[in-house]
């Protein structure tokens, strides 16, 4: 083998590492923004609600902003929400259901949405929506009705640099001017990063929007005072933390499932190991 054929064979070698070596820095990188990410999440304190929190929000005057419940994660969502909303399709009937829709298990939690809301005794007034399906059908299943529809509240990626400014501009109208009727909170259904993308909306709390901890069917908490300055004041990350925080368990309450467990003829009760004890 000549000299030159080796050092050709040298340098395409090292050439080769060189580039193994830049590929592996670049993953490393992005493994340790993650973990960074990731641990900043679970290190975030616990925002937990103040008790006369609750208690306001009992008697209305809020913006609550839901993220809708759950759907199936397809990596090419923003292509069938960009369609859906341009064409005026509803997904609900389309081939694509599956896509802008909520799943089933979506639906069960919007329904549950508004159960613990008539449990928790938290009242719910107007509702608007995304046009997105899957936000739709969040606010159908759980309040029984839609007011309005906005294309201000659609999933951010859906818009590009010429629309952007326009989409931030309808989503400050829409917070600045849906009615919040006497005694009731207004419902939006709509989507994570829609406020996060917007966080100069807000005068305050802004620092509580986190699409990494709210889930889908969490929703926050917004304050809009008399000056239409709005104020993130608490994110309730999913149904259950929602459902912990307004319905009051009693310990000590006779349960309802004990009828099941019918105590034979003469009185006498069940052997515990009967009933699975």
């Amino acid at each position: 083998m000549t000299s030159s054929r080796v050092n050709l064979i040298a340098s395409f070698a090292a050439g080769l590492l060189i580039g193994l070596a830049a590929l592996t820095s670049s993953y490393l990188q992005e493994v340790d923004a993650e973990a960074e990410k990731a641990l900043e999440t679970a290190q975030e304190p616990l925002q937990e609600p103040r008790a006369d929190l609750v208690e306001e929000v009992r008697k209305g005057g809020f913006i609550l902003y839901f993220r809708h419940a759950q759907r199936q994660k397809w990596d090419s969502v923003i292509g069938f929400d960009v369609y859906e909303i341009a064409a005026g399709v509803d997904g609900n009937g389309a081939s694509f259901k599956n896509a802008v829709c909520l799943t089933p298990q979506g639906i069960e939690e919007a329904k549950m949405i508004g159960e613990i809301f008539r449990l928790g005794k938290i009242p719910a007034g107007y509702v608007m929506a995304s046009p997105s399906c899957r936000a739709r059908q969040t606010a159908m299943n759980a309040f029984g009705h839609i007011d309005a529809i906005s294309n201000g509240l659609a999933h951010t990626p859906v818009v590009n640099a010429k629309n952007s400014a326009a989409f931030s501009a309808e989503l400050k109208r829409v917070l600045t001017t849906v009615p919040i009727l006497p005694g009731t909170n207004t419902i939006i259904a709509a989507h994570n990063n829609t406020l996060d993308n917007n966080r100069e909306l807000f005068a305050s709390g802004a620092n509580l929007i986190n699409t990494n901890i709210l889930l889908e069917s969490g929703f926050y908490v917004i304050r809009r005072d008399s000056d239409l300055s709005l104020h993130v004041i608490q994110r309730f990350n999913d149904i259950g933390k929602v459902a912990a925080t307004f319905i009051d368990l009693d310990p000590t309450a006779p349960s309802p499932f004990l009828a099941a467990a019918t105590a034979p003829a003469g009185g006498a009760l069940p052997d515990a190991t009967r009933l699975g004890r």
